[in-house]
């Protein structure tokens, strides 16, 4: 476990680097964006169309369960602070995302459960994109450490989380919805 005054050195180092302190609030912050072009590309590519009402359904009901439903669960339960919470510094932030809360809500991030319940969901049905959309989920859960917002323990507890609802959701809820071929 890193100190106080070792964890506020790093924070004073990041903001020091203007390189390295955007590149990870882009992570951190903005990784939704390589989704977004990912979903554009499998919408507008004729060769997903067969499964494309598959894939969106699932993406939308595991999205929803994990980010709104499970996490929102566990945060009745379990109250973390987050890094910036407990060591009392301005987090890395920007003017729409990630702004400083009094919440102890820590555990488990909520934006590694919602990228990783889609990217094990994509990854089922589309695997090269799957694992596109599961390096943007890993390199989003490191930058929203490095950023001061989240412990490694609530990016791993996401991840593992956000896969497990997107894998139940395509084996188990989608067939409610479709019948197989």
């Amino acid at each position: 476990m890193l100190s106080q005054q070792n964890y506020l050195n790093f924070q004073k180092i990041i903001n020091n680097n203007k390189l390295f302190k955007y590149f990870w609030i882009f992570w951190g912050n903005y990784a939704f964006i390589i989704f977004g072009l990912v979903g554009l590309y499998v919408l507008l590519n004729p060769a997903f169309q067969e499964n494309l009402q598959k894939l969106i359904c699932a993406s939308v009901i595991s999205f929803v369960f994990s980010r709104a439903g499970v996490v929102t669960l566990i945060n009745q339960f379990i109250k973390r602070v987050r890094p910036y919470q407990k060591f009392n510094f301005e987090p890395q932030q920007t003017r729409f995302f990630s702004l400083r809360d009094n919440n102890p809500d820590s555990f488990p991030s909520r934006h590694s459960t919602a990228y990783f319940s889609v990217a094990s969901v994509v990854f089922l049905f589309h695997p090269v994109l799957g694992a596109i959309l599961l390096c943007t989920a890993i390199m989003a859960g490191i930058g929203r450490v490095i950023m001061g917002c989240h412990w490694p323990t609530d990016i791993f507890g996401g991840a593992l989380i956000g896969s497990l609802v997107g894998h139940l959701t395509v084996h188990f809820v989608l067939p409610l919805f479709f019948t197989l071929t």
